[in-house]
């Protein structure tokens, strides 16, 4: 289904339609209302919305789940815009593609004052930059930037490992697959010596349980982890398991919701382990929602329960709410005592501190920690 605009002036003959194609879309979108009677101002304003709708729709990185609700009648999948045209609908668009753009381009965030510094400490002199505006000088910075380049390999090691380290970490978990592999280590044999040792240091690596073989019940040296896990283990070698100093494990709770415990191995600490608990949207990008909490702030939420409901969606008595806080808590104080456990196994198998060195069978007793974590 497409969206037609009509507009017509008082001078034309005939009316001018602008047809506005939601191709890019998974589902039909319902039409917004008609615009035949608005005013001339009216239909500009329904005109810009539309520009900017489609816009933001056009945008993988804009979650649609914020332009579009999904509803189903009667067995029948339905849309419905949550906006509407008008202006404070315009500007909320207007924020969310101007957001969209500083993502993906940090300069248009900057000041003058910033690129200008920015461009002086790079030595990049610009005839009548003075009197440039903003977009001007950052625009300069920006070509200035693709026409940068030096020699990796003859600056001193020192400044080799720091842009290696640069280079290398990523900003969210690196997900672990079979033949998972930094770009930059397959450089040459001696920028895969120099860097190989950073990558597995200052990334955070993801592991997938395989709840085929972890049970509560079973602590005796199972596999726990996917074949896939596995095989990358093998395929880095000993050498660079040893170097891993950040570990999520990842449980699927439901088809959309996963559950990921962070782990720090120079540092493992049962009461502050980090727990992520992340919600897919229902939209065609599958954005996330998080919460992030530690074991103590969850075994302090529930020492300070004063509000919960049942199954039912009933709110429970005072008495109720006290005993549901008690066996939360309970519940929390065995799952720490559990963790330590297997921490302390761990340790004796792998060091502490800054002489971890990690092996295989020690991630394995992680990952059974991280699956008590979970329950």
């Amino acid at each position: 289904m497409s969206l037609t605009t009509m507009s017509s002036g008082n001078n034309m003959s005939s009316s001018a339609t602008r047809v506005v194609s939601y191709t890019s879309l998974s589902w039909n979108p319902s039409p917004i209302s008609s615009v035949e009677e608005l005013s001339e101002k009216g239909r500009k304003v329904r005109e810009r919305f539309e520009d900017l709708f489609l816009q933001c729709v056009d945008r993988q990185s804009i979650c649609r789940g914020k332009l579009i609700s999904i509803f189903e009648i009667f067995g029948s999948t339905s849309t419905r815009s949550l906006l509407r045209p008008n202006a404070q609908s315009i500007r909320k668009l207007r924020r969310m593609m101007r957001a969209d753009d500083c993502a993906m381009n940090n300069y248009l965030a900057w000041s003058r004052r910033e690129i200008m510094n920015a461009l002086i400490q790079r030595q990049i002199l610009i005839p009548g930059i003075e009197s440039m505006s903003r977009t001007h000088c950052r625009i300069a910075l920006e070509e200035a930037d693709d026409r940068r380049s030096f020699h990796l390999m003859q600056l001193p090691k020192e400044v080799r490992l720091m842009v290696y380290e640069a280079a290398l970490s990523a900003e969210d978990v690196f997900v672990v697959r079979g033949s998972s592999k930094a770009a930059l280590l397959s450089v040459s044999k001696q920028v895969q010596q120099e860097a190989s040792e950073i990558f597995f240091r200052v990334n955070r690596f993801e592991f997938r349980i395989n709840h085929g073989y972890v049970s509560p019940s079973c602590l005796g040296p199972r596999t726990q982890l996917c074949s896939v896990e596995l095989q990358w283990l093998v395929n880095i070698g000993p050498e660079n398991v040893a170097n891993i100093r950040h570990l999520s494990f990842a449980h699927y709770d439901s088809w959309s919701t996963t559950i990921t415990t962070q782990m720090d191995l120079s540092c493992l600490d049962a009461s502050n382990c980090i727990q992520i608990r992340r919600k897919i949207c229902k939209c065609p990008q599958a954005c996330e929602n998080r919460c992030r909490q530690s074991l103590t702030e969850k075994l302090n939420d529930a020492l300070s329960d004063t509000e919960y409901r049942d199954e039912d969606g009933n709110q429970m008595k005072e008495d109720g709410i006290r005993e549901h806080g008690q066996y939360r808590a309970a519940k929390l104080r065995k799952t720490i005592a559990d963790l330590r456990t297997s921490f302390g196994r761990f340790r004796e198998l792998c060091g502490t501190g800054k002489k971890v060195k990690p092996s295989v069978e020690g991630i394995k007793l992680l990952t059974l920690a991280a699956f008590l974590h979970c329950h």
